[in-house]
């Protein structure tokens, strides 16, 4: 099964679209169930607030936001194919109700935080409407390999 098109375009996109596929089931055209998407997909925009726990190889570091953030923006698409970095590989069998609510809440907790956002070790710096947009290209990367059942 391939994936499908998908490109959400702000996070109420993003949690509709989760609520949907929770609700009316889905077929995997990949290896994570919607409960590990919604665990990973929750990881930047948590990092985003508090900071990384772990750091992008040097080469990504230099070319990421000189090369891979304008095509990422411009395309808003991530490419397929590349490994998560370990610490943010969510391990299988979790809850998928409680992953959902989790990614609501930090959602939440994103659209009213006023501080400070920390870099993204693959980007550099991100303004706020930055880090949204690469968390709704990020999460539609995801989630198109979550395919509707109804």
């Amino acid at each position: 099964m391939k994936p499908r098109e998908l490109d959400l375009r702000d996070f109420d996109g993003v949690l509709d679209e989760v609520r949907r596929l929770r609700a009316d089931g889905y077929e995997k055209a990949g290896n994570w169930d919607l409960a590990q998407m919604c665990q990973h997909i929750a990881i930047p925009i948590r990092d985003s607030m508090d900071g990384f726990s772990f750091e992008a190889p040097l080469a990504i570091r230099v070319l990421g936001p000189l090369v891979f953030k304008k095509r990422i923006f411009s395309t808003r698409r991530l490419r397929d194919g590349i490994k998560a970095p370990r610490e943010i590989e969510p391990p299988p069998g979790l809850d998928a109700d409680t992953e959902i609510r989790n990614l609501e809440a930090l959602i939440t907790r994103f659209r009213a935080h006023t501080g400070a956002l920390h870099p993204s070790p693959f980007l550099g710096e991100m303004d706020k409407t930055e880090w949204e947009q690469f968390n709704t290209i990020h999460a539609s990367h995801h989630l198109r390999y979550l395919i509707p059942r109804a």
